[in-house]
């Protein structure tokens, strides 16, 4: 699990894509010289869900420890397998 989860509110009233406030709560004290890692999804999603969300919304899957230790039978494929193989239906159910 990720040291702090990232919580984005959009500024009210803007007109800038880039208007976002960061809350970090921290879950755990942070010492100085910690390194604070945020994560691009919900960290409770199992991590199909977790891989559907980020290829959707970021266009890739992740390979972080959690991620290549957890076993569900899940076997990601290749980030652009259904662009290059569009028959193949083994990708389909990320993108779904």
């Amino acid at each position: 699990m990720p040291a702090v989860y990232k919580v984005l509110r959009k500024t009210l009233r803007s007109i800038n894509c880039h208007s976002y406030r960061m809350t970090i709560i921290a879950n755990d004290d942070i010492k100085k010289g910690d390194q604070l890692c945020l994560t691009y999804c919900n960290p409770e999603y199992n991590k199909k869900a977790r891989h559907r969300q980020l290829l959707r919304t970021y266009g890739f899957i992740c390979y972080c420890d959690r991620c290549k230790g957890e076993s569900d039978g899940y076997k990601p494929l290749p980030i652009a397998w259904c662009l290059y193989f569009p028959d193949d239906e083994r990708g389909k159910d990320l993108l779904d």
